[in-house]
């Protein structure tokens, strides 16, 4: 396992924990099947998460299921810039 991806195993097993969260999935290069977006479109989230956000952030009107992705990041040594 390379150094900066140590915390992974352990940061989406606490995600797992989190009652509003309803899966979490690890996952490699995602890429667009758009027929108007060239391949070149993609990204490498190091995880996906459906969970539920409620309106109590103000952000929502009701209660809405999402899909986020998850970018975890370890920090390598005091001078690394997060």
């Amino acid at each position: 396992m390379k150094q900066g991806s140590a915390n992974e195993p352990m940061i989406l097993q606490r995600l797992r924990g989190i009652e509003w969260i309803e899966d979490v999935f690890e996952v490699g290069m995602l890429q667009s099947t758009r027929e108007d977006a060239g391949p070149w479109v993609a990204v490498s989230p190091d995880g996906i998460v459906i969970g539920h956000i409620s309106s109590e952030n103000g952000l929502f009107q009701e209660e809405e299921r999402q899909i986020m992705f998850v970018e975890m990041k370890t920090r390598q040594s005091v001078d690394t810039t997060i």
